[in-house]
């Protein structure tokens, strides 16, 4: 019998053990995640007051738009 308790304790802390780790894992993340968040809004402040940033961005956009041509252009030679 208390062979059984010790076991199901055993258990029970090896749960509670795991919870940690994944509640630390997630916080980890979140916090990963909030850096990230101010990196870009850093990058965005910067690109206002860089105009060679706006360069960048409208770089950025015609290639976006020449890949999406691009795409387009791949949809209708493979329905032909």
């Amino acid at each position: 019998m208390l062979g059984e308790h010790q076991r199901q304790l055993t258990a029970a802390q090896d749960a509670a053990a795991a919870h940690a780790r994944a509640i630390e894992s997630l916080a980890a993340r979140v916090k990963r995640a909030e850096l990230e968040r101010n990196d870009s809004e850093t990058a965005i402040k910067a690109a206002r007051l860089d105009g060679g940033y706006q360069d960048l961005e409208a770089g950025i956009a015609a290639v976006e738009l020449a890949i999406e041509d691009i795409e387009d252009l791949a949809d209708k030679i493979a329905r032909r």
